[in-house]
């Protein structure tokens, strides 16, 4: 984590943990207005919209609280050796297959970049594989050592001589990476996945406060 800026970890949660997850996630998915505020939307070559993205999923699911409120989930926090603590936010993702205009499968970025710097800055964001990621789903793709490194926040420089590599996970797998990292979301190929982001911050200094 530290040297390559991330991290996989196999088999933290049990496939029927993930499952109740999942359920979750397709609920709340199927609630989703356009424009309510708390979901982001896509659209598919067919020209049909689609929700892909559940916002304040830690409030709306009590399985996925529980799973990160565990310890098996906080000791994560504590790898980076800088007293990290639980965000307790969370987003829940679909991702579907033929999307062609959205948010949905996001492009080379550092997540400081997409305006999280003053929030969450160096921070650690976890990826809970709910259905697995591999070269056909949608595997998360990231450059390992380019959180050490002065590259661009946004896109990836093609003379960039630091290779990217794809992070296959299992369902229970956990991926963690620096909030200076550089990736991406693949576009699945032939199966649709499931994802939950969630994450840890700083410790707040004496006198800090969150609004």
């Amino acid at each position: 984590l530290r040297e390559a800026g991330f991290l996989h970890v196999r088999g933290l949660f049990s496939e029927s943990e993930m499952a109740a997850v999942a359920r979750d996630i397709d609920d709340y998915i199927a609630r989703a207005e356009p424009d309510d505020g708390d979901s982001w939307w896509a659209e598919d070559a067919s020209g049909k919209k689609q929700a892909v993205r559940v916002l304040n999923f830690y409030e709306k699911s009590e399985s996925l609280r529980e799973l990160v409120q565990s310890d098996r989930y906080q000791w994560l926090g504590d790898l980076g050796g800088d007293g990290h603590r639980h965000r307790r936010t969370a987003e829940g993702l679909v991702k579907p297959l033929g999307i062609v205009k959205g948010l949905s499968d996001l492009p080379w970025h550092k997540d400081c970049g997409q305006g999280g710097h003053s929030y969450f800055c160096n921070g650690l964001t976890t990826g809970i594989s709910v259905t697995g990621a591999d070269r056909e789903s949608g595997a998360l793709g990231v450059v390992p050592g380019s959180h050490r490194a002065n590259v661009q926040t946004a896109g990836k420089d093609e003379s960039l001589d630091m290779a990217s590599i794809k992070l296959e996970t299992g369902v229970g797998d956990v991926t963690v990476h620096c909030s200076d990292t550089l990736h991406r979301a693949h576009r699945p190929t032939k199966r649709p996945r499931k994802v939950v982001y969630s994450g840890f911050r700083l410790r707040l200094k004496p006198g800090d406060t969150l609004e």
